[in-house]
C-alpha cells in the first residue's frame, strides 16, 4: 500500500520544483530600482546599487574603463579590445553575434549594448535583465553616453568630470587651428570602386567639423560612392580608416596608386591620409585622440 503522507511530500517538493524553475525564467533584484532613459527613448529599471556590469560594445567598454568601473565589468565581446587590460575579462562571445545564454548565466545587474542589438536585448529583458542601449551618432551624443553610463553606474561624478576633460581638451586643439582655413576633405571606411564612405550627421562627419574640416559630401548617413563621383567631387583631402580589398597593401596607397584616382587633387599633392578606425569611428573618451589625428593631417601641426 503506497503512503500517503510519501505521496504528498513528493508531491511538495515537485511542487517547489516547478515554482523555482519558473523564477528562473526572469531574475529577480533585491534592492531599490531607479529608471532611466536610454538613447532609445526606452525606460528601462536597474538597480540602484550596480555591482556587475556587461558590456557588447566596444565603445561603451571603453567608457566603462575611463570612468574607473573595470573591477565591475564582468563580460565584454569578442571585439572589446580596449584598454589592454579588457583582456583579463571573460567573453561573451562576438559583437555581431553576442551569447545570450552567457550573459544570463553570469547575471549582471546590467548589460550595456548598441542599437545593433534589437533581438539579444528584447531576450535579455524578458529574463529580467536591465538593458540601457548607447547608439550615439555624434559629439554631443557621446558626451550625453558618458553622462548616462556613470549616472547608471553611481559615479555621477567621474561622469561629469570625463566629459568636462574631453570639451576642454577639444577646445584646447580647436584654439590651435582657428587660424587656418577650412579644408574640403573626405572620409573614406571602405577602400573599393564603388568606396564606403561617411556623409553628413554621421559621426565621423562631427569629427571633421571639430577638426576644422568641411565634408565635401553632401548626403547623409554612410553610403557608397564611385570613383567616378569621388573624382567628379575632388576632394582637397581623403581621410582613410579601415580597410582596402587589397588586404595586403596599406589603404592610403591602394589609392595613391589607383590610376583611375591620378587627376584628385588629394593624389596630386599627395593629401592621402590614414587615421586610426577604432579613435574615428568608436564614440569613445578617444574621440580627442581621433580629432587631434585629423587635425594633424589636415593642418601638418603635431597635437598629442
Amino acid at each position: 500500500m503506497v503512503n500517503k503522507k510519501h505521496i504528498i511530500t513528493v508531491l511538495a517538493i515537485l511542487l517547489i520544483a516547478v515554482s523555482a524553475a519558473g523564477c528562473m525564467d526572469a531574475i529577480e533584484r533585491e534592492g531599490e530600482y531607479i529608471t532611466y532613459t536610454d538613447q532609445m527613448d526606452r525606460e528601462v529599471e536597474v538597480v540602484e546599487d550596480v555591482e556587475t556590469i556587461i558590456s557588447i560594445a566596444p565603445a561603451n567598454t571603453e567608457i566603462l574603463y575611463e570612468l574607473g568601473l573595470g573591477d565591475k565589468v564582468i563580460g565584454v565581446t569578442n571585439f572589446c579590445d580596449y584598454p589592454p587590460e579588457v583582456e583579463d575579462v571573460d567573453s561573451i562571445g562576438d559583437y555581431q553575434n553576442p551569447s545570450v545564454e552567457t550573459i544570463i548565466d553570469k547575471d549582471p545587474d546590467v548589460v550595456f549594448a548598441s542599437g545593433d542589438f534589437k533581438e539579444p536585448v528584447e531576450q535579455l529583458e524578458d529574463k529580467g535583465i536591465s538593458v540601457i542601449v548607447i547608439t550615439p551618432d555624434s559629439y554631443e551624443e557621446l558626451l550625453d553616453s558618458i553622462t548616462l553610463i556613470s549616472e547608471v553606474a553611481g559615479v555621477d561624478d567621474a561622469g561629469e568630470e570625463l566629459a568636462n576633460e574631453i570639451e576642454e581638451q577639444i577646445d584646447q586643439s580647436q584654439d590651435k587651428i582657428a587660424e587656418f582655413e577650412e579644408r574640403d576633405a573626405l572620409y573614406a571606411i571602405w577602400i573599393d570602386d564603388p568606396m564606403f564612405v561617411a556623409g553628413q550627421e554621421t559621426y565621423q562627419d562631427d569629427l571633421l567639423k571639430l577638426a576644422g574640416a568641411n565634408n565635401i559630401l553632401e548626403q547623409t548617413g554612410h553610403f557608397e560612392i564611385s570613383y567616378e563621383v569621388l573624382v567628379d567631387i575632388n576632394p582637397e583631402v581623403i581621410l582613410v580608416s579601415g580597410h582596402a580589398t587589397e588586404e595586403d597593401r596599406p589603404p592610403t596607397e591602394v589609392i595613391m596608386d589607383d590610376e583611375k584616382l591620378q587627376s584628385l587633387d588629394a593624389v596630386q599633392n599627395e593629401e592621402v591620409y590614414e587615421v586610426l578606425e577604432d579613435e574615428t569611428s568608436r564614440p569613445s573618451p578617444r574621440v580627442v585622440d581621433g580629432v587631434n589625428s585629423i587635425m594633424n593631417a589636415l593642418y601638418d601641426i603635431e597635437l598629442e
